[in-house]
Formats: C-alpha cells, sequence, structure tokens
C-alpha cells in the first residue's frame, strides 16, 4: 500500500510548466477564472 502525501504549491506549479501549462491556462480550460488556481495555492 502507497502511502499518498500532500504536494507543495511549489511542486505543483512546477510539474504543470513541466507539461507546458500554466496555472491560468489550466484555470480556463476546467471553466475557472484564470486567477482560481493561483489563489487557491
Amino acid at each position: 500500500m502507497s502511502k499518498n502525501t500532500d504536494w507543495p504549491p511549489s511542486r505543483i506549479v512546477g510539474e504543470i510548466k513541466i507539461r507546458g501549462g500554466t496555472l491560468r491556462s489550466l484555470s480556463r480550460s476546467a471553466g475557472l477564472n484564470p486567477d482560481s488556481l493561483r489563489n487557491a495555492l
């Protein structure tokens, strides 16, 4: 059984950038306000 751990915000942002995205573009693609994910982190 694997242990789930929370990722720090910097790792989340880093993974999004590695995959060629931004918080704003990911928010928009989810139908949210462009600043929603930034505010959540």
